[in-house]
């Protein structure tokens, strides 16, 4: 029973067991902690791609919030705008006393965006 689990060959159930722990569990070349380095690494690696796609979509949400607040302006601009132009053919058609119909809100604001988060 003794040579079984411990002979003088090293050959023993109880030194190839320990040969194999030593194998797995070695800090610098065991399996286990070479896994678990690779995981480590591959997690940073996850993490700052996490953390550039979220840069990017924060700068595409800037841009696109900007892009809607122009948009916007321009487009409230357009009954004013609108008035002018019919004013104008009233004038050159000779129709001084018409007066085009009137729009309640004919100014422009600022171009922030309404109903933004950001």
């Amino acid at each position: 029973m003794q040579s079984f689990f411990q002979n003088i060959s090293g050959t023993g159930f109880a030194s190839n067991f320990n040969n194999d722990l030593v194998n797995l569990a070695d800090p610098i070349e065991g399996i286990l902690n070479v896994d678990i380095a690779g995981n480590s690494t591959q997690q940073r690696a996850l993490t700052d791609q996490i953390n550039n796609l979220q840069d990017r979509l924060e700068a595409q949400q800037k841009q696109l919030t900007t892009l809607y607040a122009q948009v916007n302006a321009t487009l409230e601009a357009y009954p004013s705008l609108l008035l002018t132009v019919t004013a104008e053919i009233g004038a050159l058609n000779g129709n001084f006393s018409a007066t085009p119909n009137t729009v309640s809100n004919t100014a422009p604001n600022t171009g922030t965006a309404t109903g933004s988060t950001a």
